[in-house]
């Protein structure tokens, strides 16, 4: 495995550990450095990225098996747009790219993203009306100078949720525009903070003023919450919004990068405001059952690009 020949720039980072706040100018380790489990990687300018863990999300940028997983994915998104179409709602694939895939000159190792899967699925299906190019997305708004993804975290920031929203608002309703909120700095722990200390890591981030944005004044009444007893599979939240931007329904089935509605990183905060009634739940599938049932305007079915290789059963 090459490590690509670069520095570490270093960012500032808060680590809170027996409740003590106290700075470090960088990562305790060198650019390349892997945490003792294996997990994670330090690269360039602080950021952490998901390097094995459960997926082994590194190799795959190595695999092979492209065009065979790439035509299954094409037949299931397919059917899905299919049998959505019959219950009377549109459908829409999301894929959420992997950091790396992203932000390449800042992982430390050479890799030529994205992985062949997602490549070969924006090859096959990339310009097709049920599918949207996140990567594309996400990148453009990289070059534009902003960051798609927390520093030390997997999931999103503030601006990559915002861009996916602005993305499928021109997909759905093309004259919509969400107005943009004043920002402060703020200090936020995340999922890949804690494979190097004792303790969480914070970063400094963008965030919105959320009192002086209108969009986020728009205030929906979340009327459903159901957690399993263990893990996330089966989350569930429903939203009813009387002041949301659009008059139209939508369901949700897909993962983190939706979450619970909370805060602006995560895409169900937004779409609790977009939508008049908005139903969430974290499974891979599309429950048709609960498609027939809810009778939307929309559906929208979302993965991880780490997750490709497991092909869902619907």
């Amino acid at each position: 495995m090459k490590r690509a020949p670069r520095s570490l720039q270093h960012h500032v980072l808060y680590r809170k550990y027996n409740g003590q706040d106290s700075e470090i100018s960088a990562l305790l380790g060198k650019c390349g450095s892997i945490s003792l489990d294996g997990s994670t990687a330090i690269g360039l300018e602080s950021h952490l990225f998901l390097f094995k863990g459960t997926n082994q999300v590194h190799q795959k940028y190595f695999d092979g098996g492209a065009e065979a997983h790439a035509k299954s994915w094409e037949s299931l998104i397919n059917l899905r747009s299919q049998r959505a179409a019959s219950l009377g709602s549109t459908f829409l694939q999301l894929i959420i790219p992997e950091k790396q895939s992203v932000l390449t000159g800042l992982y430390p190792f050479e890799i030529k993203s994205p992985t062949p899967a997602l490549q070969e699925i924006g090859r096959r299906i990339g310009h097709a009306d049920s599918f949207m190019d996140t990567l594309h997305v996400l990148r453009e708004i990289h070059q534009a100078g902003l960051c798609p993804f927390r520093r030390v975290d997997t999931h999103l920031s503030f601006f990559g949720a915002s861009a996916i929203v602005d993305a499928y608002l021109k997909r759905i309703a093309p004259d919509t525009v969400i107005s943009k909120p004043s920002m402060l700095e703020a200090r936020m722990s995340g999922d890949l903070g804690r494979k190097f200390f004792r303790g969480r890591i914070f970063e400094k981030i963008q965030a919105p003023v959320l009192d002086t944005w209108d969009f986020s004044q728009i205030s929906p009444v979340c009327r459903l919450v159901q957690d399993p007893a263990d893990g996330h599979i089966g989350i569930r939240r429903e939203w009813t919004c009387h002041r949301s931007i659009l008059d139209k329904s939508v369901v949700v089935f897909g993962n983190s990068m939706f979450e619970r509605g909370g805060e602006p990183f995560g895409l169900s905060w937004w779409f609790s405001r977009i939508f008049r009634e908005t139903t969430f739940v974290w499974i891979p599938e599309v429950d048709y059952e609960v498609v027939e049932r809810k009778s939307p305007d929309y559906v929208v079915a979302q993965t991880v690009e780490r997750f490709l290789g497991f092909l869902p059963s619907r």
